[in-house]
This record gives structure tokens, C-alpha cells and sequence, in this order.
């Protein structure tokens, strides 16, 4: 019969290799894990970079065609065309002011030749009242003088 010294060293020993074997299968399922972690941060990086680069040829071309104008130049157009309307808005304001002023001008020589017209179609219009009266006084003298 085997000894039992040497079953139980032999069983000790199983034991030792059976929990060096759950050891080892657990370092395995945390390198499964951390490859399945690996492999999803590795896909996620690269839609990240094939995002940014998208990015980059769009903000390429927009960059391309900001220096492909002139944005000076195309400022000291507006400043110039800015200057020409202004120019032009002080040339027809002045030539309002003169208009305006030539306007009050007439208008006040209307006034005067309106009051002298009221003047006169006043003075007309009391001769045409002394007219009449003049005719019914002498009618009524007529009358006056037939009746009796």
C-alpha cells in the first residue's frame, strides 16, 4: 500500500496544480477581456480618425477657397463703394436743400400774389355790393316817382 504520506502529498500537489490551473484560466478570461476592450477602443479610434479626417478635407477646402479670395481686396471694394454712395447721398441732399429752398421761395411769392389777388377780389366784391345798391336805390326811386 502506498503511503499515505505520498497520496497525501500527491493530493496536495493535484490540488496546488488544479488551483494553479483556476489561476490561470482566470488570467486567461481577463486577457479575453481586455483584448475584447482593446479590439472595441481600437475600432472606435478609427472611426475617430476616419471622422477627422473628413474634417480635415472639408475645413481644407474651406480654408482653400478663403485664400483663394481676397479679402482685402474685396474690403476695400466695399470701402470704396461705400464712399461713392456716400458721396452720392451728400450730392442729393444738397440738391434737395436747393430744391427746398427754391420751393419756399415760390411759395411765398404765391402767398403774396394770393393776398393781393384776395385784396382785389375784395375791393371787387365791395364796388359790386355799392353797385347794387346804387341800381335798388334808383329803382326804388323810379318806383317811387311812377307811383306818384
Amino acid at each position: 500500500m502506498p503511503e499515505p504520506d505520498k497520496i497525501l502529498e500527491a493530493e496536495q500537489s493535484i490540488q496546488n496544480i488544479a488551483a494553479e490551473l483556476k489561476k490561470m484560466r482566470n488570467a486567461a478570461g481577463l486577457l479575453q477581456d481586455a483584448q475584447e476592450k482593446t479590439d472595441a477602443i481600437l475600432d472606435a479610434s478609427e472611426r475617430i480618425i476616419a471622422a477627422t479626417k473628413e474634417f480635415s478635407h472639408a475645413c481644407g477646402d474651406i480654408i482653400r477657397r478663403l485664400s483663394a479670395t481676397d479679402l482685402t481686396q474685396r474690403l476695400d471694394a466695399v470701402h470704396r463703394e461705400i464712399d461713392r454712395i456716400a458721396g452720392f447721398v451728400n450730392e442729393q441732399a444738397k440738391k434737395t436743400s436747393d430744391a427746398i429752398a427754391v420751393n419756399q421761395s415760390k411759395l411765398e411769392g404765391l402767398e403774396v400774389a394770393l393776398q393781393s389777388v384776395a385784396k382785389e377780389s375784395e375791393k371787387q366784391y365791395r364796388i359790386s355790393i355799392v353797385f347794387i345798391i346804387l341800381t335798388l336805390a334808383a329803382a326804388f326811386a323810379a318806383l317811387v316817382t311812377t307811383l306818384l
